[in-house]
């Protein structure tokens, strides 16, 4: 985006292209998740470290809530 401003794009190109690197950053962000989500938390709750999960995921509700 930065070439791009530098090289005289307009503004339209330049938004557009920030709005589409958001929602491929949304994207990976919630398949980062699912595979925690289907990896590390089952793991950890059939390990026993319920509260400690319970815990991780309530931090990442808060992040994904700012």
């Amino acid at each position: 985006m930065r070439r791009m401003i530098e090289a005289g794009q307009p503004c339209v190109d330049v938004v557009k292209q920030t709005y589409a690197v958001r929602r491929a950053v949304v994207r990976l962000q919630a398949l980062i998740l699912e595979n925690h989500l289907r990896g590390r938390v089952f793991t950890g709750i059939r390990e026993g470290r319920e509260d400690a999960v319970i815990d991780e995921l309530i931090d990442l509700c808060g992040l994904a809530g700012r």
